[in-house]
């Protein structure tokens, strides 16, 4: 599992903004698959990591778009060759409720028709025999999250299910509905409890002890810093 684009996350005149992580995952099997694609500004971030890997966007096998805001799926039309997943509960939310959440892509149908993806309906679905993944609803409502057991143990690429250090210690992220916070503190536990590593959509790698997030498996996090 290699991370092609750091997630970060600022505020410009206390507004919110940032990149998100995008995460290359290749199995023992040689499937690729890309967690989110990022936005127009990490374009070449993307494209460039990948030529430094000897890939090109068709290489890609499958792509999942964890959410429809816009600095997590404006680059999916590079990989409209890809295997494109995207949940229903995500496009139906972007359907009924427009402008409900501002960080969503003006543009998301446009894209959608460009790359033709396959609608993710169930909690669960399998890429191969070590890459799943898992509706995990709150931050949106088709949020997605993707598991890969690895060497290493067990990697939980967040998105936004937890954006940050913040979230996983609070238990909860930031809502785009608010109808949606029991959903979002199950999805934050899902995390907590099966996952050895996560890789926030808006922070670095973080490790899980029984758990808990921790920087690395001894420095914890100094909740003051939240």
């Amino acid at each position: 599992m290699e991370t092609l684009v750091e997630g970060l996350g600022l505020r410009l005149n206390g507004a919110p903004i940032g990149f998100c992580a995008v995460v290359l995952i290749t199995s023992a099997s040689g499937h690729r698959t890309l967690v989110d694609t990022g936005s127009h500004p990490t374009r070449d971030v993307v494209l460039t990591a990948l030529r430094e890997r000897r890939l090109e966007p068709a290489d890609i096998d499958t792509v999942v778009l964890t959410h429809l805001h816009f600095d997590h799926c404006e680059n999916a039309a590079i990989f409209r060759n890809s295997r494109v997943i995207v949940h229903q509960a995500e496009i139906e939310e972007a359907e009924l409720h427009p402008t409900r959440d501002r960080y969503l892509a003006d543009f998301w149908r446009e894209l959608l028709d460009v790359c033709q993806p396959e609608v993710m309906t169930g909690p669960t679905l399998a890429l191969d025999e070590d890459v799943t993944v898992h509706h995990l609803p709150g931050h949106r409502h088709g949020q997605l999250g993707v598991l890969a057991n690895t060497a290493e143990g067990r990697i939980v690429c967040a998105s936004d299910v937890a954006k940050n250090a913040r979230e996983l210690l609070q238990g909860e992220p930031v809502l785009s509905d608010p109808s949606m916070r029991t959903a979002a503190r199950a999805s934050v536990a899902w995390l907590l409890e099966h996952a050895d590593f996560v890789i926030p959509g808006h922070d670095r790698r973080l490790h899980v002890a029984d758990g808990v997030p921790k920087w690395n498996r001894d420095l914890e996090i100094a909740t003051t810093i939240y």
